[in-house]
């Protein structure tokens, strides 16, 4: 009942905001942010709450799994010419009927990216980040983690022009550390991105998060349809977004919804001392 009722709350949600940008100057704000919000190296700080919903899961395709995840994105002045930008991602599971008739619940593995990436491109026509990926065995169920420890390189190349935003990220990830019972982690992730972003906040957006498994020697291709919007609440900034999952190959994620809030918090990244 919940998951049914949800969509229709994040959806109401949207019109809601989308009634109350009048303002020409609010609408102009909006559409900065929404446009930081799609360049996953930009200077600005934001915590996306990444509600996923995922349907025919497991061998017999009658599984369900809930996935929250948070991802807070903190850019930190590095030098007079550069910049990290610290990505996260921290996720709790509940799962039911994907591994036999078993259910499991509780924290799968943290990732964290470090872009380096220039803080003041200028005119150039591309904006890049470069870094460390590290995988961190913290799930508290042994079924939702690894038990390994990874790392690998990972990096993002995009382009803005006028409303539209386009871009590539990618990773890899190996281990090299953990419980030697396990199967040693080989992973590349692969995302194109695209998006439409109008003037009073609201953008179109699609990406293609696909990943292979090296030792399984399997893809996962989910592809990543949805829209959202720019929205305030007193003087927080925030945007909500909604988007259906749809995986290609039908070797991971069937089917999917996607909820997201993602607070803003939208002051300058000061220059070091």
């Amino acid at each position: 009942m919940k998951k049914t009722f949800l969509p229709y709350v994040c959806l109401s949600l949207l019109a809601c905001c989308g009634a109350a940008s009048a303002a020409e100057e609010a609408a102009s704000t909006n559409e900065g942010l929404a446009k930081k919000l799609q360049d996953p190296v930009a200077p600005l700080i934001n915590v996306p709450l990444q509600n996923n919903f995922y349907f025919g899961q497991g061998a017999e395709r009658n599984g369900t799994v809930y996935m929250l995840r948070a991802q807070p994105v903190i850019p930190l002045p590095f030098n007079k010419d550069y910049a990290v930008v610290a990505r996260s991602v921290f996720s709790y599971v509940s799962q039911h009927d994907v591994i036999g008739t078993t259910s499991q619940r509780g924290l799968s593995d943290w990732e964290q990216s470090f872009f380096f990436t220039p803080m003041h491109p200028g005119g150039k026509p591309f904006k890049w980040g470069l870094g460390p990926i590290l995988h961190l065995p913290t799930a508290t169920d042994r079924l939702l983690g690894s038990e390994k420890w990874g790392a690998g390189p990972t990096g993002v190349i995009l382009t803005q022009r006028g409303p539209w935003t386009a871009g590539f990220m990618a990773n890899q990830v190996w281990s090299f550390a953990g419980n030697k019972n396990r199967t040693d982690i080989s992973s590349t992730y692969l995302k194109p991105f695209g998006a439409y972003t109008f003037s009073d906040g609201l953008t179109i957006n699609a990406s293609a998060e696909n990943t292979y498994d090296w030792k399984a020697k399997k893809w996962s291709l989910p592809v990543v349809l949805g829209l959202s919007r720019i929205c305030e609440l007193g003087s927080q900034k925030f945007s909500l977004g909604a988007a259906g999952i749809y995986d290609a190959e039908m070797n991971g994620d069937k089917l999917g919804l996607r909820l997201t809030l993602t607070l803003l918090f939208p002051e300058p990244v000061g220059k070091p001392a």
